[in-house]
């Protein structure tokens, strides 16, 4: 230590360069204009986020509270475990093509795609089986669970995917958006959830699910800002949508017919999980393999470089 101090001594008197701080007030002027709104826009999205177990603890009770909190867990984990994964990844590469909107859609396309075909599959396939999953996993004492947890698969879905709204919006330098969309959207959650209050945890659910398909609005000022038309933004959604749809039609045609009668949880989740996933895997393949191998090896660089 002493060593390295005495030489840094001598080279700072040994060489006649010193460094300089100068302040560049426009500089400063965007990079805090930019930090404050982000950091607004946290604060705001934080309470948004939060705002339905605060008004459950005040509007219902406890007991309703803990099942609330363990139906909106799933469909979190798909959101904050794969679609922020996702963003942290691609936000560099947003950011890289900023002033190339024909490059940053085709981007946003592809990450578009590949969320929607991860995370619907998971999400409506969840709803369908909600009921023998809750019961093998927690057991009936939890039968509570069921309904808000269909609801919220669907907030679930709509969450993962309008995630990218932020990685867009900051990469084109507009996080005032996001302030200025968080700062309507906390009331207005707050006012879906306190209307649909009455009906209990399925009503909050439902109200909570209703806001989340709200952020479709900064979606649409994102697909502007890189002049990407919406219908190709939704678009994106379609080969997820229709395989989706499709893996819930034989589900629920499995659990009315197929399924033997009596048959125990764990046997219907060893039955219908299978199904689902053959079933969507072979519509994926069958009718959009261009998009399914582009998507594919997409998502292999994105968890490479994650």
């Amino acid at each position: 230590l002493a060593k390295t101090v005495v030489s840094s001594i001598d080279r700072f008197f040994a060489h006649p360069w010193r460094a300089v701080f100068p302040f560049h007030r426009v500089k400063f002027r965007e990079l805090f204009s930019y930090g404050i709104n982000l950091t607004g826009a946290r604060i705001f999205d934080y309470f948004s986020k939060n705002v339905d177990s605060i008004l459950i603890a005040r509007l219902l009770n406890a007991a309703q509270l803990g099942f609330y909190n363990f139906s909106t867990s799933m469909p979190n984990k798909v959101q904050y475990e794969f679609t922020q994964s996702i963003n942290r990844v691609l936000f560099p590469v947003y950011c890289r093509v900023q002033d190339d909107n024909p490059r940053f859609g085709v981007g946003l396309v592809k990450t578009l795609r590949l969320i929607a075909l991860v995370s619907m599959p998971l999400l409506i396939g969840l709803m369908i089986v909600a009921e023998p999953f809750v019961r093998l996993y927690y057991g009936p004492g939890w039968d509570p669970v069921i309904a808000p947890l269909r609801i919220l698969c669907i907030a679930g879905i709509a969450r993962a995917i309008l995630g990218t709204n932020g990685a867009v919006l900051n990469a084109k330098g507009r996080p005032d958006v996001i302030l200025w969309w968080s700062v309507i959207r906390l009331p207005l959650t707050v006012a879906l959830i306190w209307f649909f209050a009455p009906r209990g945890v399925v009503g909050i659910a439902t109200g909570v699910t209703i806001a989340a398909f709200m952020s479709l609005i900064p979606a649409k000022i994102g697909a502007n800002l890189i002049e990407l038309p919406f219908t190709k933004w939704l678009g994106a959604l379609v080969p997820a949508t229709v395989s989706s749809l499709a893996m819930a039609a034989a589900l629920v045609i499995a659990q009315r017919f197929a399924l033997p009668a009596g048959a125990s949880e764990a046997l219907q989740l060893g039955i219908l999980v299978p199904l689902g996933g053959l079933v969507y895997f072979a519509v994926v393949r069958t009718f959009y393999r261009d998009v399914f191998d582009e998507i594919l090896q997409t998502g292999l660089s994105v968890f490479r470089r994650e």
